[in-house]
């Protein structure tokens, strides 16, 4: 594990996720696509914007979960 989620449609990089300061321990997508959950060893949880995937935009920080999240 390390601290990028990459996004791939049909094996083919739209996005990768940066902004977290440990490993990603999960990823969750809305049906749309366009919004996109991760969680972190690092405490936190973080909601980007995904509706231009060359520039994801980081929406909030959640903190206070358990180090695993699932969807």
């Amino acid at each position: 594990m390390d601290q990028i989620a990459t996004i791939l449609t049909d094996n083919t990089l739209q996005a990768s996720l940066t902004d977290h300061l440990d490993a990603v321990s999960g990823v969750a997508l809305t049906p749309d696509g366009r919004t996109a959950l991760t969680g972190s060893r690092d405490g936190t949880a973080i909601v980007w914007d995904l509706s231009d995937p060359a520039h994801p935009a980081h929406r909030a920080t959640l903190t206070g979960h358990a180090p695993y999240l699932s969807a």
